[in-house]
């Protein structure tokens, strides 16, 4: 289909037959290069997603600090003596 040649319309005079053709080549200039960017977003994300998979399923962490909630007003250490 890209092939073939689109032939110019009669209502477009030869002397301006080089705009005619330029503006068909832009035309396919910008749809080819907005199927690129979707090709590489595209590359990216699944390159991301097979990377986490190697990686295996993230552990939560076993610190006493990730189960045991302070608060707000409780200190980690002990308050000085004599205040």
């Amino acid at each position: 289909m890209l092939s073939k040649r689109r032939p110019r319309p009669a209502a477009i005079p030869a002397t301006k037959d080089g705009v005619f053709r330029e503006s068909i080549i832009n035309h396919w200039s910008q749809l080819l290069l907005v199927e690129l960017m979707k090709h590489n977003a595209f590359q990216v994300s699944s390159r991301a997603q097979r990377a986490a998979a190697a990686r295996g399923p993230r552990r939560a962490s076993a610190f006493p600090e990730d189960f045991i909630s302070r608060g707000p007003c409780r200190p980690h250490t002990e308050f000085a003596s004599g205040l």
